[in-house]
């Protein structure tokens, strides 16, 4: 998983990586960044766990 992935901040991530600015890492590693529609399908997963198991997430 990558940092971005993983939802570190773009300006930690430039400043651990030595990139000058945070333009760089954003040109170069974009497409890491999880899609809507992954943040869509974990919300609703995450839904669908409260509906169907309650229980598992007092």
């Amino acid at each position: 998983m990558s940092t971005i992935a993983a939802g570190c901040d773009i300006s930690t991530v430039q400043h651990t990586l030595g990139h000058s600015t945070p333009t760089v890492k954003l040109n170069t590693y974009t497409h890491l960044w999880p899609e809507a529609e992954d943040r869509t399908r974990a919300a609703a997963e995450g839904l669908m766990a409260q509906v169907f198991d309650p229980a598992e997430n007092v």
